[in-house]
């Protein structure tokens, strides 16, 4: 999964080892899944394999599920990925 990964994103996005792994284990599903990557390089690789539109903020996550969660930094909120998604969907 991981050769087929870097092969189809090569060298356009640098993304972290765990979410490497997160991002080609993804690619094999083929049900409903969102993935909370909030790193600058998972959002590019996100963009390059054209799924960006599964990637959600942890706070929607928490919201969703009833919980208010104080986020940990800011690139987990809503607030933070709201003004990417534009420029990458």
């Amino acid at each position: 999964m991981r050769p087929a990964l870097e092969y189809r994103i090569g060298l356009r996005a640098d993304v972290h080892k765990g979410e490497r792994d997160l991002l080609a284990y993804a690619l094999t599903l083929r049900d409903a899944w969102w993935l909370c990557g909030p790193d600058n390089g998972t959002v590019r690789a996100m963009k390059v394999l054209k799924i960006f539109e599964r990637m959600v903020s942890l706070e929607s996550i928490a919201s969703a599920s009833g919980h208010k969660a104080a986020m940990p930094s800011k690139h987990y909120t809503e607030r933070w990925l709201s003004p990417i998604k534009p420029v990458y969907i």
